[in-house]
């Protein structure tokens, strides 16, 4: 069912000192694979109507995690206001997008285990 809804919807979980929500949103034709990512949503259709600019994110006015579970404890600390859960990127929309020639959303993407740095492997 999770792989079906994903294919329908997009869905976050946007937490607040009030509590959880699950926000969500019917999957909607874009004009490029880019414009259709959970991320991109996000920040077009929630944090930019909410006065939350580009400039703003890359002034710092947004943290990231890759831990779903550091979300509520830093808005409970008061590290945060709102904290947004987004689902993972999939291989198949990162390959989408590159073929596209378009760039991933900043801090949008977290594979693990990652590959070490310089090693890069060539068809023989």
């Amino acid at each position: 069912r999770g792989a079906e809804l994903r294919e329908a919807e997009h869905a976050f979980v946007a937490v607040s000192g009030e509590g959880a929500a699950v926000l969500h949103r019917a999957r909607r034709a874009t004009s490029s694979p880019r414009s259709g990512l959970d991320a991109t949503v996000l920040e077009a259709e929630v944090l930019a109507p909410a006065g939350v600019s580009r400039e703003a994110i890359a002034a710092g006015a947004l943290a990231y995690t890759r831990d779903p579970a550091e979300l509520t404890p830093a808005v409970n600390r008061g590290d945060a206001v709102l904290g947004f859960g987004l689902q993972p990127v999939s291989a198949a929309e990162v390959i989408t997008v590159a073929d596209a020639g378009e760039t991933m959303p900043q801090k949008s993407t977290y594979f693990y285990p990652k590959v070490p740095t310089g090693l890069v492997i060539h068809p023989v």
